[in-house]
């Protein structure tokens, strides 16, 4: 439950049978406690993004929360055979590039941040899917408004895909 708005974008499973979710939400989510406090998880202004971990009988244990005083939506999840969990998502904070980028979190499978990536130009990019490889090789898709290069040559202003291995390098992109 939440006071305000919420919304799923993603479900991942671990070999230990815990269950996450990833999402956006505003205000509070009264559910399940924030890591480390036993209080309730509070978006810090607009929309941020939530992972929260359900245990093997579907009891809420535990969330996180990111994001700043500005907008973040969760838009996919993922998770790889070494347990650690992906998010895609969007973020129109103060730590980007100007507009909305792409934003990539990797946690370990107790929530902490381990890795963050942000893509962007000045103007809006859209996460739109992905996929997570055993290995922790990652694949993105999503659109932009202008020329982007991901780290493997430049992609137009349109839909793309990006692959990454697994330190996150750029494999290849197209769009």
């Amino acid at each position: 439950g939440t006071e305000g708005y919420s919304s799923c974008a993603g479900v991942a499973t671990l070999a230990s049978g815990a269950l996450y979710v990833a999402g956006t939400f505003s205000a509070t989510l009264d559910d399940v406690a924030l890591s480390g406090t036993g209080s309730p998880v509070v978006s810090e202004g607009d929309d941020d993004v939530f992972v929260a971990r359900f245990g093997t009988t579907g009891v809420p244990e535990i969330a996180w929360r990111f994001g700043d005083l500005f907008e973040q939506r969760a838009k996919a999840m993922g998770s790889d055979a070494a347990g650690r969990l992906y998010v895609l998502a969007e973020d129109s904070g103060t730590e980007g590039h100007g507009g909305v980028d792409l934003w990539l979190l990797v946690l370990s499978g107790d929530g902490h941040l381990t890795e963050e990536r942000r893509y962007g130009t000045g103007n809006d990019e859209t996460a739109l899917a992905l996929a997570v490889a055993p290995d922790g090789s990652t694949a993105f898709a999503g659109t932009l408004t202008e020329p982007l290069d991901l780290g493997a040559g430049a992609l137009g202003g349109d839909t793309f895909v990006a692959a990454f291995d697994p330190s996150g390098a750029p494999r290849w992109s197209h769009g």
